[in-house]
């Protein structure tokens, strides 16, 4: 339960940055760091120490603030105005979807016949996903999206 202040730290430290630079940068910080704690799973969860399984857990939901705070600002400037309530629902509820659905028996399904190092590996895996597909993007989150005039 304490690990959770550390989303709540890291969302926050998250937005800060955002606003100094643009939330596309922060969400690809973001996505590397979670490759990273991807990498850390396997040793830190298999320690056996419940002192470092706490702090895998703080690391963890940290860099997860990373990645969940930018998004309000960043998802609706990818859309235009006539669509962007709609557009960003949408992305961000199949993203959920998706990340709360099915990585979660993937994981389970990863850890049964591989143990944590294939979960570790699964995590940073879309975690450099995440990264290549941000990578294209950067032209459209400076700021907001401009609504080109109709006829």
């Amino acid at each position: 339960m304490g690990a959770i202040l550390f989303l709540a730290v890291g969302i926050i430290a998250a937005g800060w940055w955002a606003d100094l630079a643009s939330p596309r940068r922060v969400l690809m910080a973001g996505c590397v760091m979670t490759a990273l704690v991807g990498l850390a799973l396997a040793p830190m969860m298999a320690s056996g120490s419940l002192t470092v399984v706490g702090l895998f857990l703080c690391l963890a939901l940290l860099v997860m603030g990373f990645v969940y705070g930018p998004l309000g600002a960043w998802l609706p400037s990818l859309f235009p105005a006539r669509v962007r309530y709609t557009g960003t629902s949408m992305t961000f509820n199949l993203g959920g979807i998706l990340g709360g659905g099915i990585a979660p028996v993937l994981a389970q399904s990863l850890a049964q016949s591989g143990g944590l190092p294939y979960v570790g590996a699964y995590l940073a895996g879309a975690a450099l996903i995440s990264l290549a597909a941000l990578y294209p993007l950067r032209g459209r989150t400076a700021g907001v999206a401009v609504e080109t005039p109709g006829p």
